[in-house]
């Protein structure tokens, strides 16, 4: 099971580098333009197909299409999704960890509306649950300052306006934004953060 969750761990660097890559200023500007749609919004950039899922879940996993894929067109990210037994549960999911991978995507700083918009769950710690719309969000909010502070967690936290360990902890919570966090943190020569 550990082995399984390295794996994507490691296949979700290697995307986030591959977008990186392909990425132009135009569309590092409308990052934060994209996070802040709405889902129904969000969609019409979306490819969205169905297919039959793989694996366990007997005959209903089987005879349907319950599995979700989502294609991403202006950063050429895709998502897939068959955890579920029911499309709407696969397609909410994948549109979650769609929103993560274009937050982690993001290294320009935060407008001032922007900030407004989070500034309650800045507020209150970082107590955000894992579903939250406003979580890959505040995910690109993090990473923009990391990279912008070098890595630095102290100066990160203290722009945001919370305690270097209450962020931290809010980090540890969320696996793809720690190994964003680390990556961020070993290209500017600095030890990865630990729990």
């Amino acid at each position: 099971m550990i082995k399984h969750h390295l794996n994507i761990i490691k296949k979700n660097q290697k995307e986030i580098k591959q977008i990186k890559s392909l990425m132009s200023s135009k569309y590092i500007s409308a990052i934060y333009e994209w996070l802040s749609l709405p889902l129904d919004q969000l969609e019409t950039y979306l490819q969205v197909s169905s297919h039959r899922s793989s694996g366990p879940g007997g005959q209903k996993a089987n005879k349907t299409s319950s599995a979700v894929s989502l294609l991403f067109a202006p950063l050429d990210i895709r998502v897939e999704c068959q955890i579920y037994r029911k499309k709407e549960e696969n397609k909410r999911s994948a549109m979650r960890i769609l929103r993560e991978k274009i937050a982690l995507c993001c290294r320009e700083l935060p407008d001032q509306e922007t900030m407004e918009i989070l500034k309650p769950w800045f507020l209150n710690g970082l107590h955000v649950q894992k579903h939250h719309e406003k979580l890959a969000l505040i995910f690109s909010v993090v990473v923009s300052y990391f990279h912008h502070f070098y890595g630095d967690h102290k100066e990160t936290a203290a722009v945001l306006g919370v305690s270097p360990s209450r962020l931290c902890r809010f980090i540890f919570e969320h696996k793809s934004l720690l190994a964003e966090v680390n990556r961020i943190r070993k290209e500017n020569n600095k030890s990865s953060l630990m729990k």
